[in-house]
C-alpha cells in the first residue's frame, strides 16, 4: 500500500513538473520561431547591425528560458533523487525482511528501476538544455564581435572619409578643384 501513496505523490508532483516544462518549451518554441522571422526580415542584410542586434535580442531572451529551464530540471532531479534514495532504502528493507526473491522486494525493485531511468531521462534533458545554452551564448557572442566589427568598420570608413573631407578643403584652400 506504501508505494500506491507514493506512486500518487509522484504523479501529483510529476504533473506539475511536466506543466512547468511544457510551459517553457512553449516559450523555447515562440523563441525559435521569432528567430526565424527576424533572420528571414534581414535576409539580404543578414550581418547588418541592425539584424544583428535584433538576433542577439532573441538569443537572450532565449538564454533566459534556457535558464529557467535548467533550474526547473535541476531542482526536479534533486527531487526525484530523494525518491530514489527513498526506494533504495525500502528495497534494502523489503530484501532484508522478506528475502531478496519476494514479490516485495521484487515490486521495491522495479520501483527503483523505474524512479532510477526518470533520474537519468531528467539528467539527459538538463545535458540537452546546457548544450542548448551553451549554443546560444556562443552565437550572442559572435554576433557581438560581428558588431563590433562591423562598427569598427563603419568607424574606420566614417574616418577616411573624414580625412578625405580635410584633404578636399586643404586642397580648396590651395586653390586647387576636383
Amino acid at each position: 500500500m506504501a508505494y500506491d501513496i507514493g506512486a500518487r505523490i509522484g504523479i501529483e508532483g510529476e504533473k506539475a513538473f511536466n506543466n512547468s516544462i511544457k510551459a517553457v518549451n512553449a516559450q523555447i518554441k515562440a523563441l525559435g520561431a521569432e528567430m526565424t522571422a527576424v533572420t528571414a526580415s534581414f535576409l539580404k542584410n543578414a550581418d547588418s547591425q541592425q539584424s544583428l542586434a535584433a538576433k542577439n535580442e532573441v538569443l537572450n531572451r532565449s538564454i533566459e528560458v534556457t535558464r529557467s529551464k535548467t533550474e526547473i530540471l535541476n531542482k526536479e532531479i534533486a527531487s526525484q533523487k530523494e525518491k530514489l534514495d527513498s526506494l533504495g532504502q525500502a528495497l534494502d528493507k523489503a530484501a532484508k525482511k522478506s528475502g531478496e526473491n519476494s514479490d516485495e522486494a521484487l515490486k521495491a525493485q522495479n520501483a527503483y528501476n523505474s524512479q532510477a531511468k526518470k533520474v537519468n531521462d531528467l539528467a539527459a534533458q538538463l545535458n540537452k538544455a546546457e548544450a542548448e545554452l551553451a549554443s546560444m551564448t556562443n552565437a550572442v557572442e559572435e554576433n557581438s564581435r560581428a558588431m563590433e566589427g562591423s562598427g569598427q568598420s563603419m568607424d574606420e570608413l566614417a574616418d577616411g572619409g573624414k580625412r578625405a573631407g580635410d584633404s578636399m578643403e586643404d586642397a580648396g584652400k590651395a586653390g586647387l578643384s576636383f
